[in-house]
């Protein structure tokens, strides 16, 4: 079975790929798993974390076309590419 052509677990209609955004609008941020635990880091307005890039893989969904059901998967083909 092609990963772009998954059955949806709970109702067997089709799940369609895609993937989650940090923010919605016109400039998104892809969502990332992260190993261990958070390291909080003080910023100017918010709050936020250390990472380290190779400790990072995206995320991937499936969301289902007919229950709406949302699959999240965190796959090593998926790693954040920091040459670019």
């Amino acid at each position: 079975m092609c990963e772009d052509d998954k059955p949806c677990p709970k109702c067997d209609c089709m799940m369609s790929r895609g993937f989650l955004s940090g923010f919605p609008g016109s400039s998104a941020v892809l969502t990332a798993w992260c190993d261990g635990e958070p390291k909080r880091k003080r910023g100017f307005a918010l709050d936020s974390v250390r990472i380290d890039p190779k400790d990072c893989v995206y995320l991937q969904a499936f969301r289902c076309a007919g229950c709406g059901y949302i699959e999240i998967y965190a796959r090593a083909a998926d790693s954040i590419n920091t040459s670019t």
